[in-house]
């Protein structure tokens, strides 16, 4: 028995219609390899009186997608990795660039322990540790 010509056309489609679907995928997933290098993040500059090499874990950040960046969590990632930072904003700057402004926490004592001292910020964090009392 021989199928009905309908039925081969509709299935001629369906299957013409999935290989155009595949073939935008990888076309789309190509083109983001590509593009992606070109977004990546390969300048991150500092916006306050601190060099870039004094905060801890900014290097994360170079190489990784400008899209991809979630900014808040990144600021709460340096929040943590930097206890003596008050406030961080991250902002994009397509295609390449990263600005990172913060305020610096005061400290507002000292915490004498073993030799030194921790110097301690208005909510009781340490900020520093140091040799000298200030």
């Amino acid at each position: 028995m021989k199928p009905p010509r309908r039925l081969l056309k509709k299935l001629f489609k369906k299957i013409e219609a999935i290989a155009i679907i595949l073939i935008l995928a990888v076309i789309f997933f190509l083109s983001l390899r590509f593009i992606s290098d070109y977004f990546s993040i390969s300048e991150i500059k500092v916006n306050g009186n601190c060099d870039k090499e004094l905060i801890s874990g900014i290097t994360f950040f170079r190489g990784k997608n400008i899209f991809l960046l979630d900014t808040t969590k990144g600021a709460n990632f340096l929040l943590k990795a930097n206890p003596w930072l008050k406030k961080v904003t991250l902002t994009k700057v397509y295609p390449h660039t990263l600005n990172l402004t913060f305020k610096k926490n005061q400290p507002i004592g000292d915490l004498r322990v073993g030799n030194g001292f921790f110097l301690l910020s208005r909510k009781g964090v340490i900020i520093a540790k140091s040799k000298k009392h200030r």
